[in-house]
């Protein structure tokens, strides 16, 4: 499958990045072939992308445009705007992860693409989308904390 992980920053040693680069990791490993794409490229995960086959690029790189993506992975409401609103991405399914209900960035983004899966990283986090975002309470599920692979290899 062709997949693209994007999120609105790749710089920090942070959450949403930490997240971004193990589910990158993972689907990789898996056979696909993965893409992360963010606003700014960042040398912090440079390496650790190209080690594991992954293409980093940012929104405007007319190769990740012009694909034909089976999944686009959305992190951050700015992110989703800027794939389908300014550059115009086409893919078979979006699915769009909420790390936190409290920050801005993470609220589920007017849907101007369609949503196939909003993923929220806890039950607290999936009432809170249901209240406040009911029409999106049929696609929102609970996609727990990742724990890499190599976590459990000696």
């Amino acid at each position: 499958m062709q997949i693209l992980i994007a999120t609105s920053r790749f710089q920090d040693l942070a959450g949403s990045e930490i997240t971004v680069l193990e589910y990158a990791i993972e689907l990789s490993m898996q056979g696909n072939s993965v893409s992360i794409a963010c606003f700014n490229e960042s040398e912090r995960y440079k390496d650790e992308c190209i080690k594991n086959g992954i293409h980093l690029s940012t929104f405007d790189d007319s190769a990740l445009i012009n694909k034909s993506w089976d999944i686009i992975w959305v992190f951050h409401q700015p992110t989703f705007y800027a794939l389908f609103a300014k550059w115009n991405y086409s893919t078979k399914s979006t699915i769009f992860s909420s790390l936190s209900h409290f920050e801005p960035l993470e609220t589920p983004p007017i849907e101007i693409f369609p949503l196939n899966v909003i993923t929220v990283n806890s039950e607290e986090n999936l009432s809170y989308l249901q209240k406040y975002y009911p029409a999106y309470s049929n696609r929102a599920q609970v996609f727990p904390n990742s724990i890499p692979r190599k976590f459990w290899v000696n």
